[in-house]
């Protein structure tokens, strides 16, 4: 099932919600009466990754990488106010849907899914590095260790369980617009 329209609000500089709305010329966008339409052909890039929050852990996002270096993002949570977003999933993966269904009749198309290679190669970095030093402060703490250093390395083994999650999904990969991956798509 695909849909051919998607709406959402990004943030709180946002006054209104931005429509996106596919047609047989192009990706219509529009926002407080305003309204413009961009040929697929236009569109050189497709990345999709999973992108989590503190707000809001269940959001994936969709960049449109224009040929003239402009981006378009689509979000598949609609902010609400502070702190409060509203899961639009399921719309937004059968707009996505629709929208491989349109593209996949341009060639050149380039479609990514996952984090850019460089920035997963630094968040692959960083989580060694924490994996380690909680490793190494595990091992030289004895039993000279209190009640709050277990606790505060609890939390911190729970957020590593997290980004385990978070690489696995966002590992960088070509795909087909025939075969979306399921890692980046909400449930």
């Amino acid at each position: 099932m695909s849909a051919t329209s998607y709406s959402f609000r990004n943030s709180a500089f946002e006054k209104a919600e931005t429509s996106y709305r596919l047609t047989d010329a192009g990706l219509e966008i529009s926002k407080l009466g305003y309204s413009t339409s961009i040929p697929y052909s236009e569109i050189k890039k497709v990345q999709l990754y999973h992108d989590p929050t503190r707000f809001a852990m269940d959001k994936y996002q969709c960049d449109l990488t224009l040929g003239n270096g402009a981006v378009f993002t689509l979000k598949s949570v609609h902010y609400r106010g502070l702190g409060d977003f509203e899961d639009r999933g399921p719309a937004y993966t059968a707009f996505i849907r629709g929208l491989h269904e349109q593209l996949k009749n341009f060639p050149g198309i380039v479609y990514h899914s996952g984090n850019q290679p460089g920035c997963f190669a630094g968040n692959l970095v960083i989580l060694i590095a924490t994996v380690l030093l909680v490793t190494f402060a595990l091992l030289y703490m004895g039993s000279s260790t209190t009640t709050g250093i277990l606790i505060k390395l609890s939390v911190v083994v729970v957020m590593l369980i997290f980004s385990i999650s978070y690489m696995k999904k966002n590992k960088p990969a070509p795909y087909s617009p025939d075969h979306l991956p399921e890692k980046v798509l909400p449930k």
